[in-house]
């Protein structure tokens, strides 16, 4: 099932697998990321969100292994390049790195000085400029468990 509840595509039974779609975007107006599924109402599934960001690994030789890395789902969705294993466009891409910077709902910290903390995009820390607890989450998916391309947050091919 998606995070819509409807059923994966082509499913019969329990035993038969089926596709699942599921889009996650982010709402930075409310900073909530969404999940909607093939069908229905877009879910809200976590608040506070301050970020959210892709990074496509591709393999630009034949290592069959991510030689580049990009954010930006055009490039690397781009078909006129082929890699040394004959892959193009979506094929090339061998890790999706998903990241979002979170913070809490509640002021805890004693003193917006006293905590830092690493943004998605950077390898400084930054110093939190409120009393809220702040950190980032990160996940490497590799995409022979999954199916591209993403519809996450980038909207290109939704």
């Amino acid at each position: 099932m998606d995070c819509s509840g409807t059923r994966a595509f082509n499913v019969t039974s329990i035993q038969v697998r089926g596709v699942v779609i599921n889009n996650f975007y982010l709402d930075s107006a409310i900073k909530t990321l969404y999940c909607k599924g093939y069908t229905g109402t877009p879910q809200p599934i976590l608040s506070n969100v301050d970020n959210m960001l892709i990074t496509y690994g591709i393999d630009t030789g034949n290592r069959y292994g991510p030689t580049k890395s990009t954010t930006d789902a055009a490039e690397a969705s781009a078909a006129d390049t082929i890699n040394g294993n004959n892959k193009v466009g979506w094929d090339r891409v061998v890790t999706v790195t998903v990241c979002l910077e979170i913070h809490g709902a509640n002021n805890i910290v004693i003193a917006s000085a006293d905590q830092s903390h690493y943004k998605c995009n950077t390898t400084t820390p930054t110093v939190a400029t409120d009393r809220l607890l702040h950190t980032t989450m990160t996940r490497v998916v590799w995409p022979c468990a999954i199916m591209l391309p993403f519809s996450l947050g980038n909207r290109l091919r939704s």
